[in-house]
């Protein structure tokens, strides 16, 4: 797939562009080779040497086969267009929620298949934290159980997350500590070009209090590139917890943080809402439940170490096992409604006895007809 005198410069003959090579449906469309194949060495990326020229050329390079393009992908002129323009014209129009809290920006298929790839080089090069959840892999019931232990516990979420990260701030998080992982200025520069979304509206400026640049929600790679932008907090906040004996969890942009006291400190919620602020962002819905009261965690109740279902999911359920009988009843067509019942019961937890005996009443009828 590659050439000895990659890139192909010298070659005679115009380079094709960005959407010419995209829209001959070539290599970009699957990964050519298999998973147990894709074995680039992303800490292979030595580039900070003092010529910018050099250092750029190479860096281009490196993430050209990191990113397996063909040889004859002109990435340079891509990113360059998305510096000097914006990346506006990569993304089809706006999709707005009908009550207007949440936007989706998809990119075009030629730019999605790119970022899909630069989540796979992400996925490859950042380790996840044990204590962050969501996008990076995970459960609520995880998080639930991490906390129940916990005399006191102060919840909150940022408020308008993914666009609350800056390409700036994803640039720097993209870059290599202490040698450990990360990649060079030049490359950093280059994903967060392709990955960020600008200029921003004013519509959007208006309503999500957003700079010129974000990530956008409906790209593959924003949210790995959301938790890595968060590592820089997501480790302030440890040290914190550690130092109060307490514990900190974060699933996709929720926070909840423990603490073994009865009841939690307000200069301790002083200090952890400094730090969100310090970092960037912006604590919205903050809660706090001391030992004794219920605490509500991704849609569990958490009181007296015990994990309960809340009584609306409880309600739900209800409705679902009720329409599971009837149809095995009927002899109708249940399989939809059984995956449903299953999928609740997977979530489910301490449910009460009438509950549980119905969902054994409707398996009884599937198994003996």
């Amino acid at each position: 797939m590659y050439e000895d005198d990659w890139p192909p410069d010298s070659q005679d003959g115009p380079k094709e562009t960005f959407l010419d090579i995209c829209s001959a449906d070539s290599n970009l469309s699957e990964d050519p080779f298999p998973e147990d194949l894709w074995e680039i060495d992303t800490r292979l990326d030595p580039f900070h040497g003092n010529n910018r020229r050099r250092a750029y050329s190479q860096g281009l390079m490196w993430l050209g086969h990191a990113l397996w393009l063909p040889t004859s992908f002109d990435l340079s002129g891509l990113i360059t267009r998305i510096k000097e323009e914006g990346s506006d014209w990569c993304y089809r129009p706006p999709i707005w929620a009908t009550d207007g809290s949440r936007v989706i920006l998809e990119p075009i298929p030629e730019l999605k298949r790119i970022q899909r790839r630069v989540n796979r080089l992400l996925e490859r090069q950042f380790r996840t934290p044990k204590d962050v959840f969501g996008f990076s892999g995970g459960s609520c019931l995880d998080v639930a159980q991490r906390h129940r232990q916990g005399g006191s516990t102060m919840c909150f979420d940022l408020r308008h997350a993914f666009f609350t990260v800056s390409r700036d701030m994803v640039y720097k998080a993209l870059q290599s500590e202490k040698k450990q992982y990360g990649f060079s200025k030049t490359v950093a520069e280059m994903i967060s070009l392709l990955c960020t979304y600008s200029p921003a509206t004013l519509d959007l400026k208006a309503k999500f209090w957003c700079g010129n640049t974000f990530l956008p929600q409906g790209a593959p790679s924003s949210p790995r590139l959301f938790d890595i932008s968060l590592h820089r907090l997501d480790r302030k906040l440890r040290r914190l917890a550690t130092r109060v004996n307490g514990r900190v969890s974060r699933f996709a942009d929720n926070y909840y943080f423990s603490v073994p006291a009865d009841e939690f400190s307000p200069r301790l919620q002083k200090a952890i809402i400094c730090e969100v602020h310090i970092k960037g962002f912006y604590a919205h819905k903050v809660r706090v439940a001391n030992r004794g009261e219920m605490c509500r965690i991704l849609g569990y109740n958490v009181a007296d170490t015990a994990i309960t279902t809340t009584r609306d999911f409880r309600r739900k359920l209800r409705g679902q096992l009720y329409m599971l009988e009837s149809l095995i009843d009927r002899c109708d067509a249940y399989e939809d409604a059984l995956c449903r019942v299953n999928g609740m019961m997977a979530w489910a937890q301490n449910l009460p006895q009438p509950l549980l005996d119905a969902h054994a009443r409707c398996l009884h009828k599937i198994l003996n007809p």
